[in-house]
């Protein structure tokens, strides 16, 4: 069985032999497997507090099992090298001393065969599994079908390896950054990245932004706006071409987060049909420019499509604007927007 063939386990309710065949091909890709300890000796200095946790107790393992186990999740579940469940249980304490100085007894457990089916273990050998080869499993995303990436997703794991998969697989990236943040991803894997995004600590491939900006759209969360301002100052030339994608929330957000100055903002006002993108791109170009710099621009252009982006744009001019341009304003505007601008003005 092939190590990703191990992200597809068998369902609940699965004939015990076939849940127990992948147990036994999961324990052969595990690895640290260990003895148990079956008896604890533990002592302390004080009859008044006997318990484990006590001031100066010490414990020492007096017996350990002769097979070899993995923990799976709780310390009572372990796995051995065959693929069989037991699981540990204390039977007994045995004291040996017990004086107002000094007090000493053994803890004894017994291995028993687990009381649960194979079945109902399959969760937490998976995630023993993605705990153990967890950058393997990420890098072999591609060839992953759509239950066991889900499978990947839902089992937490470390920044460490989800921070190196992510980074080391851009491709990989692009495709699991939604399900890392999607609710069928564990809420440690989405804190985790959310967390790496607001640090500064990752930054996601431009290919994200789409969906990192309809993100944004509802939830300004630090983390969200870490991973899209990063992905657009890491690759701004592949940021700036999202400003033709078919979605108008995606273009607006792009236009309010893109960082930096000098961009073609009356080129993309151009081209750009949507009245709410239109006035995004309005307060970049009010940030950056005069309204005197740009009617001297609309005086000597030529260009159709730039005179008309620069007439709306000296229109809805919402920024203090020198009076003497208003004569200019009324020479260089179309009629309909030389009526708009009279109207606007009228109204203050």
């Amino acid at each position: 069985m092939s190590l990703e063939a191990l992200l597809s386990p068998p369902p609940p309710g699965a004939p015990a032999p076939r849940a127990a065949a992948w147990l036994a091909a999961a324990a052969r890709a595990l690895g640290g497997f260990r003895p148990v300890p079956l008896v604890v000796r533990r002592c302390g200095g004080s009859a008044h507090d006997s318990s484990d946790g006590a001031a100066g107790a010490s414990s020492e393992i007096r017996r350990w099992s002769e097979g070899r186990f993995v923990r799976l999740g709780s310390d009572q579940l372990l796995l051995d090298e065959a693929g069989a469940l037991h699981s540990l249980h204390p039977q007994r304490r045995r004291w040996l001393r017990r004086t107002e100085e000094e007090w000493i007894h053994d803890d004894v457990f017994e291995l028993r065969s687990a009381g649960v089916a194979p079945a109902e273990a399959v969760d937490a050998v998976t995630g023993e599994l993605i705990a153990q080869h967890g950058l393997l499993f990420w890098s072999r995303w591609p060839v992953l079908t759509a239950p066991q990436r889900a499978q990947l997703l839902s089992v937490p794991q470390p920044w460490g390896v989800l921070g190196t998969a992510l980074q080391n697989h851009p491709e990989v990236a692009a495709e699991a950054i939604p399900g890392l943040l999607s609710p069928q991803a564990h809420d440690a894997n989405r804190r985790a990245l959310l967390s790496a995004g607001a640090e500064s600590a990752y930054v996601p491939p431009a290919r994200c932004l789409p969906y990192l900006l309809l993100q944004v759209e509802w939830n300004l969360s630090p983390g969200l706006l870490g991973l899209a301002r990063g992905a657009m100052s890491a690759e701004p030339a592949a940021a700036w071409n999202w400003r033709s994608h078919a979605n108008p929330v995606v273009r607006r957000r792009l236009a309010e987060l893109l960082p930096g100055t000098g961009h073609a903002w009356l080129d993309w006002l151009a081209i750009e049909a949507d009245e709410a993108v239109r006035h995004a791109l309005r307060r970049r170009v009010e940030a950056e420019r005069t309204a005197a710099s740009l009617t001297d621009e609309l005086t000597r252009s030529r260009e159709p499509e730039r005179r008309a982006a620069l007439g709306w744009l000296l229109t809805h001019w919402s920024q203090p604007r020198e009076p003497h341009l208003d004569g200019a304003l009324g020479r260089l505007l179309t009629p309909p927007q030389r009526d708009k601008l009279q109207r606007r003005q009228a109204r203050r």
